[in-house]
């Protein structure tokens, strides 16, 4: 494929092929822009934005799909500016509905390679990857210019500037180059009829020599996968669907691209490269069916099944034919899976209910009134299934009336009692009444680096609710539910001491910290310490309240500023409050 970056050529082409498209790309440089400049000048973030973002994206891609099918199907001309019109509305009244956005663009944009296909598909193809990838690097080596420039400019003339001010013309630069310049450039290349059909696409022997050999051995790696799981008869659950789906998403990027035309390899793999995919696919699909059983559909789960049955379609294809409806079927799924009543989300919240009901009713904690209520002594069997359901519908959306929408209600009322957790289970065990069964898979601590310390300290989490991560303060900025007391200025003092001195720090003053009503002397932590930059190495991390809660110390910091004006002595502790199991 020839390059010919004329930027006036492109220009007019962009401008008598796809006008409404590159207005849109102009409207989402300055409404990106005029976002940045508003948050720096508001305080709340005007909901103009979160409106209109969305809505141009929706117009945008809509529209340069409706340019694209009239290249392949006689389309009245005044479709572009009403199918903008309509995106653009759609997109600001449900701006907030990201999944039946997410459906119509990825809708939009697989329209966009059907409608730019149609004669010589697999050439077509190369020639739109291989255009992509120019007008990336060009608008980059553009952005970097500018950049460079703008960044002299402000060194040499506005030295005093505010930085945000500098701040926003970057970002502006960043939309400009990548939400115009680019657009533009790729729109105007694209291929139409008139474009030369030229074999030698660079895009296409790349992949055809350097790709595909990389492909094919990503393959035996995974059929000796499946070698191994026939040899042990054991299947392990979870772990080889992402590559399954890698694989076969990269089975159809070469099905559509390489026609057996380029070399050798190429044509053996047009011929049977699907063969090698029938036994990868089996074992993927028996993971996904353990998985599915055990602990239900998911919106992650119904998405990969979805885009798996489409690759797999072209799988079955390769071994008859070219896939020439993948681009329409991908774009009728996207509909199907994110804007339909039976999109993915909706699927999932009716699965996990199916799971979870039955399995609350067989153990009596399902009251009359829909309400989930704690059994302790639930079989063994079923409280993997609950957990995991309650787990799951925790966090995603559901229309008042249903199972999940009350139990997010009963988690909301008990979450009150555990605010600022960072690691928490409390809430759903009280709901449940037993904790999360644990399994080979599950984790129970996190690292975290002591200040002063170059090793991780593991933090583990067995045995307790939840633990909750504290900042404290000893001024006016105290937290409600935390409070430090001590003399900072002497302490201030004894350290500059110990380290003009070299001897162990001995402060003997109390530093009594009041954590939810209860109280304990955190000095002892600071015999013999040493101070760097102003936070302490400690000796000892942890300290026992009196309720048996357990104060996990992650640094103690001692700031000390002094003018010939003005003296500043404070201290700031944070630490992980652990709360036992109750």
């Amino acid at each position: 494929m020839k390059i010919k970056l004329k930027p006036g050529a492109l220009l007019a082409s962009v401008w008598k092929n796809f006008p409404l498209s590159i207005v849109f790309c102009l409207l989402l440089t300055a409404a990106y822009t005029a976002s940045d400049i508003h948050s720096y000048t508001h305080i709340d973030q005007s909901t103009l934005f979160e409106h209109l973002l969305p809505a141009l994206w929706l117009g945008l891609t809509a529209t340069t799909a409706t340019y694209c099918l009239k290249r392949r199907y006689p389309l009245p001309a005044f479709l572009p500016l009403a199918v903008a019109a309509a995106g653009t509305v759609a997109g600001y009244v449900f701006f907030d509905r990201y999944y039946l956005i997410t459906g119509l663009v990825l809708c939009a944009l697989m329209l966009c390679l059907h409608g730019t296909t149609k004669d010589h598909p697999d050439i077509r193809l190369g020639q739109i990857g291989g255009w992509f990838f120019v007008s990336l690097g060009v608008s980059l080596v553009l952005y970097i210019a500018l950049n460079a420039c703008q960044s002299v400019l402000f060194s040499l003339f506005f030295q005093n500037i505010f930085y945000r001010t500098e701040y926003i013309f970057q970002a502006a630069l960043i939309y400009i180059c990548f939400f115009t310049f680019a657009p533009a450039i790729f729109l105007g290349g694209l291929p139409d009829e008139s474009t030369p059909i030229d074999k030698r696409n660079g895009l296409k022997k790349f992949s055809a020599v350097v790709l595909l050999p990389l492909y094919l051995l990503l393959l035996g790696v995974l059929l000796l996968y499946v070698l191994k799981i026939l040899v042990t008869l054991s299947m392990p659950v979870g772990v080889m669907n992402s590559y399954a789906i890698a694989a076969l998403s990269l089975f159809v990027y070469f099905h559509l691209l390489l026609t057996g035309d380029e070399n050798k390899l190429s044509l053996w793999f047009r011929r049977f490269g699907g063969l090698l995919l029938l036994p990868i696919i089996a074992a993927q699909g028996v993971g996904i069916f353990i998985r599915v059983q055990a602990y239900g559909l998911t919106v992650s789960r119904i998405l990969g099944i979805a885009w798996s049955l489409l690759c797999i379609g072209v799988v079955i294809t390769s071994l008859f034919r070219r896939a020439n409806w993948f681009f329409p079927a991908a774009a009728v799924t996207a509909l199907l899976i994110f804007c339909s009543p039976f999109n993915a989300e909706n699927l999932a919240r009716l699965h996990q209910e199916s799971l979870l009901r039955p399995a609350l009713e067989r153990n009596g904690m399902l009251a009359a009134d829909g309400k989930i209520t704690p059994n302790a002594a639930a079989a063994a069997s079923d409280k993997a299934t609950i957990y995991s359901a309650v787990d799951y519908l925790e966090d995603i959306s559901a229309p008042e009336g249903t199972l999940t929408h009350t139990l997010q209600a009963q988690l909301a009322v008990i979450n009150e009692e555990y605010n600022y957790s960072f690691y928490s289970n409390a809430a759903k065990n009280d709901l449940l009444g037993f904790k999360k069964p644990q399994n080979d898979s599950d984790w129970h601590s996190f690292t975290y680096r002591l200040t002063g310390s170059a090793d991780e300290t593991r933090l583990d989490v067995h045995g307790f609710d939840y633990a909750e991560l504290i900042t404290v303060y000893n001024d006016d900025k105290q937290p409600e539910h935390a409070a430090i007391a001590c003399d900072a200025a002497a302490l201030v003092e004894a350290l500059r001491h110990a380290n003009r001195t070299g001897e162990a720090l001995n402060f003997s003053l109390p530093i009594v910290l009041s954590v939810y009503g209860e109280e304990i002397d955190v000095s002892p932590l600071l015999q013999g310490i040493e101070l760097l930059d102003g936070d302490a190495q400690l000796a000892q991390d942890a300290l026992i309240l009196p309720s048996g809660k357990t104060l996990r110390i992650v640094s103690l910091h001692v700031y000390d500023y002094v003018s010939s004006t003005y003296q500043e002595n404070s201290l700031t502790l944070s630490a992980w409050l652990l709360t036992p199991e109750k």
